[in-house]
């Protein structure tokens, strides 16, 4: 009886899953329409000079993407600045700073620990390159005019831009998230899209950052080259590097993902597509015995983060005879955490986070040849 109740009741839920993902398109279709239509008159406005477009005296490379949700945009940012810094060139950093606790112009201070300030994406990059500035404003015109006359930067690196039109760029680069592919889906509220589909023929290169495990992205770019010829495609893979204790005084115990193989562990992320961090978790060999999904940029409580220890705590009685159970998260969700000040880091937790780099898998020469060109 048990067995034939959880049945129906899973027919059910799924049922009406399926009615909301068919039914809710529908009925949002009027507000998606207006929304769009306003989009398209903006993006006009702009085409017809009715709205100003600033140009700096630098270069500028915008990534962005024309869906909601993590498309993996600040490691290619972070890809990027590398590039630039190989080249001899002082570039700078600048993005909104989303989810941050304050407003207007900043430079990240590397060593302030109230990393909530500057939001997780900007605190990420200044860690990963303390040899440059890192600036976050709402008004990117004025943040890159302060990143040029206050830094001396020489090209500027725009994290999630590609519908802030306002600051003019000489590379437009949209990540595509193979994933979730924009092709079908709608706009907002109905969908997913920040604009129409046709908001991609601004774009100069499309940057395709992830793919479902044991997918190709042949028949998507191929899709891609069809709808919008002009742009250069480009692959990328968004690679799980490192496990890193959150402990600075434990950093010299780092591993390779590939020692996360026959571990156990329970993990939890605060991302757009927390799907795709778990996906990849599961992929390096580990058992993973739990996982709890956080809206992106989610701030934790204190109350969620003992509900997370709590969980930790169980399955190291239950299932620690099998090898140590380890808490795994992401690099952003870290840089929340140790914002938080009811958060220790010397606590005897054997929690840690998983460092992400983009790798090139085809088209960045083309790309590369592009940026080269813009000096």
């Amino acid at each position: 009886m048990i067995v034939i109740c959880f049945r129906r009741f899973r027919k059910f839920k799924n049922s009406t899953y399926l009615l909301a993902v068919k039914v809710l398109p529908v009925i949002l279709w009027p507000f998606s329409a207006l929304y769009a239509a306003v989009m398209r008159l903006r993006a006009w406005a702009y085409r017809r000079g009715w709205m100003s477009v600033h140009r700096m005296e630098v270069p500028v490379i915008s990534v962005g993407n024309i869906t909601i949700g993590g498309t993996g945009k600040t490691p290619m940012a972070t890809f990027l600045l590398e590039y630039l810094l190989s080249k001899g060139l002082r570039p700078g950093y600048l993005s909104r700073g989303y989810g941050r606790s304050s407003q207007g112009y900043l430079l990240v201070d590397r060593a302030d620990r109230e990393g909530l300030r500057y939001g997780d994406e900007a605190m990420l990059t200044a860690q990963r390159f303390p040899g440059i500035p890192v600036v976050v404003c709402e008004d990117r015109v004025l943040g890159a005019r302060r990143l040029i006359a206050e830094h001396g930067v020489q090209v500027i690196v725009l994290d999630d831009a590609f519908q802030h039109l306002r600051i003019g760029r000489q590379l437009d680069l949209v990540m595509i998230d193979g994933t979730r592919p924009p092709l079908q889906d709608h706009v907002l509220p109905a969908g997913r899209l920040r604009e129409p589909l046709q908001a991609l023929r601004r774009a100069d290169a499309f940057l395709l950052g992830k793919m479902p495990p044991g997918a190709h992205a042949e028949r998507l770019l191929g899709e891609m080259s069809r709808r919008f010829p002009k742009a250069l495609l480009c692959q990328f893979e968004l690679k799980q590097m490192q496990v890193m204790p959150f402990s600075p005084a434990k950093a010299g115990l780092a591993f390779p993902m590939e020692g996360l193989a026959g571990k156990e562990a329970i993990a939890f992320s605060g991302l757009g597509n927390n799907a795709y961090f778990k996906d990849q978790l599961l992929q390096s060999g580990l058992r993973l015995l739990d996982f709890i999904g956080f809206p992106d940029h989610h701030r934790y409580t204190e109350a969620e983060y003992l509900k997370i220890l709590d969980r930790f705590r169980r399955h190291t009685e239950i299932n620690g005879k099998f090898g140590a159970v380890v808490i795994l998260t992401t690099e952003k969700d870290y840089h929340r955490l140790i914002s938080c000040s009811w958060f220790d880091l010397a606590q005897d937790i054997p929690i840690h986070f998983v460092s992400v780099e983009m790798v090139a898998v085809s088209g960045w020469e083309a790309l590369r040849e592009k940026i080269d060109d813009l000096f």
